[in-house]
């Protein structure tokens, strides 16, 4: 019984509200324009058209950009208000992460360079004999 009456009093009260505004005054005002009857009424009738063509799309295209700049003022402050903080916060975790693994992982990584250092210098002096009878041989 309780929401069959909170329904009549939600549809009462909308029917009151609806019939209570001027729907009428919505629309824009709009004049109807009469046939022109002779060549010359035709010809002064499309001039006026094609000089207010111009101007109309003007109108529409600063109404259009001053929309499309809200819109992006609007993106841009929810932007920066809500995902900026959250991908910050992304980035210095990732940041830590990383930094956490390299301070982890540069001794071994000096280690594996100094092996590396030793093998070289071993082959090196391997090859070094062979190198040098090799030029000697071509003087």
């Amino acid at each position: 019984m309780k929401k069959i009456a909170k329904l009549m009093l939600f549809f009462l009260t909308a029917a009151v509200l609806i019939s209570a505004c001027p729907i009428n005054s919505l629309a824009q005002d709009i004049r109807f324009i009469d046939q022109p009857s002779t060549l010359g009424e035709a010809k002064s009738f499309m001039g006026k058209i094609l000089k207010a063509i111009p101007k109309a799309m003007q109108d529409a295209w600063h109404t259009a950009y001053d929309s499309w700049q809200e819109g992006w003022k609007t993106i841009k402050k929810l932007w920066n208000k809500y995902i900026t903080p959250v991908l910050q916060n992304i980035w210095i975790n990732i940041k830590s992460f990383f930094q956490n693994q390299f301070a982890i992982r540069k001794p071994i990584i000096k280690q594996e360079l100094e092996k590396e250092k030793e093998e070289v210098k071993v082959e090196i002096k391997e090859k070094i004999p062979g190198f040098w009878q090799r030029i000697k041989s071509i003087f």
